[in-house]
């Protein structure tokens, strides 16, 4: 039988291995590709990409990286293939990635945001101003008992702590509330206690000088979107002063959740509200 030419014999063994090599090679960046312009949109995660790698060559190196098998410094990525690059990578474009860089960079994105507000990490940067949020006379006016309880810096410092350990082992979610524009912390939201698949314990504070402005109906729906879908929360419970009028008359007339005052005992504690996760 007449054998092909060597030209097109080896033409043709190049289309085979490129048929064999290249869904490997695609695939990442398919789908890396897919899940952040899904995220940010076309030009953001272009734009992303750039600022985040320093330039184009940058981002190509990256993905040079990640078909790289040979990595033994970072061993935080659940894929094998991927966890075996980065090192290489690392050496070309002086980004590391440890567990504590990524687990910074996570926390410095923002959780969700509104039309006016970023929820963000309650990040250390911000815990003088959450203090001076506390001492806000006007602020506080139905909190006396947590202002005084946090009077000191320091005692902040360790709440602040304490709500940062709680949101990474998934104990609490309280958060900042930061406005878009001035990049200023104007409050604190989220849930003070959470356990999955049952009750959220919402509570939140927002600065004198940005209460009755909305800001609460804008952030609520994201707290709410938060418990539902990652927590699986089933019911949502609220306490508040009885003297609270603004605050009492949010959960009364919120449409997010059907919110129900519970029995009160004492009529000079706090009022529970409580509403089921629809």
């Amino acid at each position: 039988s007449a054998s092909l030419p060597p030209a097109i014999h080896a033409s043709m063994i190049g289309m085979w291995w490129t048929l064999v090599l290249l869904p490997p090679v695609v695939a990442p960046l398919f789908v890396h590709s897919v899940v952040k312009i899904r995220q940010y949109g076309v030009v953001n995660a272009l734009a992303k990409s750039v600022a985040r790698k320093g330039s184009w060559t940058a981002s190509i190196y990256h993905f040079l990286a990640m078909l790289r098998k040979n990595r033994e410094e970072d061993k935080t990525s659940g894929n094998p293939a991927i966890r075996n690059i980065f090192g290489w990578y690392a050496t070309r474009t002086g980004e590391t990635h440890d567990v504590e860089s990524k687990r910074k960079l996570r926390e410095a994105t923002p959780l969700a945001q509104t039309a006016r507000c970023f929820l963000s990490f309650p990040s250390e940067d911000r815990d003088d101003a959450v203090f001076h949020l506390y001492a806000d006379d006007r602020t506080m006016t139905y909190l006396p008992t947590l202002q005084r309880d946090f009077d000191t810096k320091e005692k902040m410092k360790e709440r602040r702590d304490k709500h940062r350990a709680d949101f990474r082992s998934g104990a609490s979610w309280f958060v900042d509330v930061v406005d878009r524009n001035s990049g200023k912390l104007i409050g604190t939201t989220g849930y003070r206690s959470l356990v999955d698949g049952g009750v959220g314990e919402f509570g939140v504070i927002v600065h004198h000088d940005h209460q009755r402005k909305g800001i609460l109906t804008e952030i609520f729906p994201a707290v709410v979107a938060y418990g539902k879908n990652v927590r699986r929360l089933t019911v949502l419970t609220a306490l508040t002063s009885p003297q609270n009028t603004p605050m009492r008359s949010f959960f009364a007339s919120t449409r997010t959740l059907p919110f129900a005052l519970q029995p009160q005992g004492d009529p000079s504690s706090f009022v529970e509200y409580r509403a089921p996760v629809l």
